[in-house]
């Protein structure tokens, strides 16, 4: 019989077939990711060695979750670091190495070295046990394999059912959602592969009724059959009916084969289960006090217990499964398994030591509790907040008094919401909601509300933390309990529309808050904005009028993002744009990038307002991809509500719906005042562009009852004019009268040039439509003296199409010409299809020939094809271009040859001409 050690595969002929196929597809740059789903024991490991050993040339880097190291930020990935060459990991290397590394910034440079290291050849990424991966790795892997598009890449994950949902719903979507996944789920062992299984393992005993029985038993289990193939004697096997012997649980056959063993080797078995993970053969020689190591690694490995990773420097031990180390693991006795560990902690020193001197407890130890929150806070300082958190959880255990124990779990929990596993915090939930009631536990539980888009409950806790009043001998810790609530209330507030209370929450919290801490920027930001919301307009940009470089100051970084909101909001676009993208150029370079995201869909909604519609449809869609991957749910209403903008512009109907339709579901979910503002916004703004005025008013109805949350201020969600101007157009004039007179009224102690020639605009066809030429003639020149100053050319264009319109129902043919070719040659530089549709169907009105109102000439090109070739006409190079857009370089080279073959262009300078004589700005540029 063969023994357990050596390696042998039976079944999954199907499983290896598609595994081939999407291997020679990648080859072909054609990038997939396998899927391998199976409970403990069911072949996954197996099928992958089987898979590997065919897999041909190419470059093989090969990884794998421990459950022991779950909360090691990075930890996963940064075991590609040592299996690829050091220039291409040096970046990554750099990156892991500070647990708080931004994952996106992290999934950067991960996709940097997937582009590198795939060579001519191809590179296949081995994911192993995906389902004990850390957090950040799991959020930074996604975030490549997303962004793989025609490169020489195949991803094969294996996990466990159900195992992916701690990882976020990211990984679901990719499962499900992408076109280049694959998912294979086992389902274990068939009869058929039981009876090759046994032929392998040189028993002729077993018939296929027999076979049928095991299965039966096992439902398939790979591990468990061949246990029971090796344990059970041939007459049992033999037996075509009747229930298999009250077989022994794989752990009892494991720790069978484990007392077969000599005393030296079962130290060695025993030493490397204490010490997890995969440690070297020397360290569990040490522990297990044996001399003669390669004798005892020997016996244990022909004996299938224990094996060292083929070729690794560092001689390092491996379990075959994990099953096997938890049964020997578990099987040694209390005190035996403390003293090894307490044995181990003297031989590691470090924070293994601390470890293992946790590990070794044998209950409560108050002492230690309170080196194991040093050990939680230094992590905290190095901005590890997940590992942090475990450390948390581990001195809450040791806390022998219920008040230091609920302190500490409840630091754990907000230190994982804090650190972007909020599916790691919803698992700890009940044990928070039995805490004893106090700021700390109603801050984390209003936390895990507003993460969860639960507004009224998270508005609830998060008030009673905030407001809970100070008492004699409370904990030192609660006073910054009591800010970081508010911290979040504040947010809450503003989104919900309710910017005064903000504002005074955080005008008294403020001057309690350490200078230059990321937290007094956040609150700085928020007065900022809420003071922007209330008036005067000036004195919130005075707040952040003087800011430090980004560089010297980033923790000043949330107040640009406001500097930028605010400058965007005035028409100051310039000044936005310099802003947001500051922040959003650090998020990309640095390793925190926590602003990035919202600096982002302001600066993609500036580009839009700015008329740069190719680039704001570029980032906007790449924003939206960040916010899915991160799981970033109470964002969706905003993103996908900016992303739908520049598409109903352009009159790409399927993409603007999508978004729209996403934006309205995220707001329906969460009903706070600016999710629905910004969704309401898409879907009139989408509406408008159809020319459908039924569908504005239906869309702009909620809004006007609502307050707050930039739904009143026009600058911030400019619906109004749109409402306003659709009432005018069905005849509703009474009612448009009143709309206008309210815009007026906001617009009072508002310099926001777009809404002012946006109010000239309709005041002069509300007054058109009631015959009033005068009245309207006095107001389109008062909107042609703000025209220079609107920044805005979509706004621009509207005034130009309305004011042609107007001139000529009055007769004035040659100065309605001249007011519909300026609103055309606006319309298609911005490629605004629509618009330049109705500015047309003007000019035929006067008697043009439609000859002489044609588009410009078209690029033909993607929209990743445009925004590639943008990047390059620009003189950047393909490398720089991939970092910007988060791609490979191979994306970009598939992509520019594209380009070049559509244009009729065979080199960059030549593509630099012929893209800027096509791609004009808008007027001209």
């Amino acid at each position: 019989m063969s023994t357990a050690s050596e390696q042998i595969f039976v079944g999954g002929n199907a499983e290896l077939r598609v595994m081939r196929e999407r291997l020679a597809a990648a080859r072909e740059s054609h990038p997939g990711i396998i899927f391998v789903e199976g409970g403990a024991g069911i072949g996954k490991s197996a099928l992958v060695r089987r898979f590997l050993r065919d897999a041909g040339p190419g470059a093989t880097v090969r990884i794998s979750g421990e459950e022991a190291e779950s909360a090691i930020a990075y930890g996963l990935v940064s075991q590609i670091v040592g299996q690829v060459p050091a220039g291409q990991a040096r970046e990554l290397s750099t990156m892991v190495s500070d647990a708080g590394a931004d994952p996106v910034a992290v999934g950067g440079a991960l996709l940097r070295l997937l582009d590198a290291a795939q060579g001519r050849a191809g590179l296949l990424l081995v994911v192993e046990d995906l389902h004990w991966g850390d957090v950040p790795s799991g959020q930074a892997l996604l975030f490549a394999l997303r962004r793989l598009r025609v490169d020489r890449v195949l991803a094969l994950v294996t996990y466990r059912p159900a195992g992916l949902s701690r990882l976020g719903e990211g990984w679901r979507r990719l499962l499900t959602d992408d076109e280049r996944s694959r998912h294979i789920g086992l389902t274990g062992l068939r009869v058929d592969d039981i009876l090759a299984l046994a032929g392998l393992l040189g028993i002729s005993e077993l018939t296929r009724a027999g076979a049928r029985r095991i299965h039966e038993h096992s439902a398939g289990n790979a591990l468990y059959i061949r246990a029971l193939l090796e344990e059970l004697p041939p007459v049992v096997l033999g037996q075509p009916a009747g229930p298999v012997p009250a077989p022994r649980s794989i752990a009892a056959t494991i720790l069978a084969r484990l007392a077969a063993l000599s005393p030296h080797a079962q130290r060695l078995v025993q030493a490397a289960a204490v010490l997890g993970g995969h440690p070297p053969v020397y360290t569990a020689a040490l522990l297990a006090g044996v001399a003669d190591s390669p004798t005892a690694l020997e016996e244990a490995g022909q004996a299938g217990l224990l094996a060292e990773i083929p070729a690794d420097p560092d001689r390092l031990l491996t379990f075959p499964h994990e099953l096997i180390r938890s049964a020997v693991y578990e099987d040694l006795r209390p005190v035996r398994r403390g003293a090894l560990h307490s044995r181990a902690a003297e031989l590691l020193g470090g924070e293994a030591a601390l470890t293992h001197r946790v590990l070794a407890a044998p209950g409560f130890d108050a002492v230690l509790a309170d080196e194991v929150e040093a050990a939680a806070k230094a992590k905290e300082a190095r901005s590890a907040l997940l590992e942090a958190a475990a450390w948390w959880r581990r001195a809450s255990a040791l806390s022998p008094d219920r008040r230091s124990r609920e302190r500490r779990l409840l630091t754990a929990v907000d230190r994982l919401l804090n650190g972007g596993d909020a599916a790691g915090a919803e698992a700890l939930r009940a044990a928070v909601e039995r805490c004893s009631d106090g700021p700390l536990r109603n801050y984390v539980l209003g936390y895990m509300a507003f993460v969860g888009g639960r507004a009224q409950d998270a508005e609830r806790l998060l008030t009673a933390a905030a407001d809970a009043p100070p008492r004699p001998g409370e904990d030192p810790g609660t006073a910054l309990t009591r800010a970081s609530a508010t911290t979040q209330l504040c947010r809450l507030l503003v989104v919900a529309g309710r910017s005064t209370e903000a504002l005074s929450r955080s005008l008294r919290v403020l001057p309690l808050l350490p200078p230059s801490s990321v937290q007094r920027s956040r609150h700085a930001a928020i007065l900022v904005v809420a003071q922007f919301e209330l008036g005067p307009r000036a004195q919130a940009l005075a707040l952040v009028e003087h800011l430090p470089a980004l560089h010297a100051a980033p923790t000043s970084a949330d107040e640009r993002v406001a500097r930028g909101m605010v400058r965007l909001w005035m028409d100051d676009l310039t000044g936005a744009m310099a802003d947001l993208s500051d922040v959003v150029e650090a998020g990309r370079a640095s390793l925190r990038a926590d602003n990035s995201a919202q600096a982002m869909g302001f600066l993609g909604e500036a580009e839009y307002r700015a008329g740069l519609w190719d680039q704001a449809i570029a980032r906007t869609e790449l924003l939206v991809s960040l916010s899915h991957d991160a799981g970033r749910i109470w964002d969706f209403a905003f993103v996908h509500g900016i992303a739908a903008l520049p598409r109903a512009g352009r009159g790409d109907w399927t993409e603007a719906e999508a978004h729209v339709r996403a934006a309205l579901a995220a707001a329906a979910e969460f009903g706070l005042a600016a999710a629905v503002g910004w969704a309401a916004h898409a879907q009139a703004a989408l509406a408008a562009a159809r020319g459908d005025q039924h569908g504005v008013l239906d869309a702009t109805r909620a809004l006007a009852g609502l307050r707050g949350g930039g739904t009143v201020d026009p600058g911030i969600l400019p619906w109004r004019p749109l409402r306003t101007e659709a009432l005018v157009e069905l005849r509703q004039l009474d009612e448009a009268e009143q709309e206008l007179d309210t815009l007026e009224a906001v617009l009072a102690d508002r310099d926001v040039p777009a809404i002012g020639l946006d109010l000239a605009r309709v005041r002069a066809t509300l007054a058109a439509a009631r015959g009033d030429v005068a009245a309207a003639d006095a107001a389109f020149t008062a909107g042609a003296q703000i025209l220079p100053a609107v920044p805005r050319p979509l706004n621009r264009g509207l005034f130009h199409l309305a004011r042609g319109h107007f001139l000529r129902g009055s007769g004035q043919r040659q100065a309605a010409v001249r007011e519909l070719r300026a609103a055309h040659a606006i319309f298609v530089g911005l490629d605004a299809r629509p618009y330049a549709e109705r500015s047309e169907q003007e000019l035929i009105a006067c008697r043009l020939r439609p000859g002489e109102a044609r588009r410009r000439d078209p690029l033909g090109l993607t929209g990743q094809e445009l925004a590639v070739a943008r990047l390059v006409a620009e003189g950047r190079r393909n490398r720089e271009v991939a970092s910007e857009l988060y791609v490979t370089t191979k994306t970009v080279e598939y992509h520019l040859a594209n380009v070049y073959a559509k244009l009729g262009v065979t080199n960059r300078v030549e593509l630099a001409a012929r893209f800027h004589q096509l791609a004009r700005e808008p007027e001209g540029g």
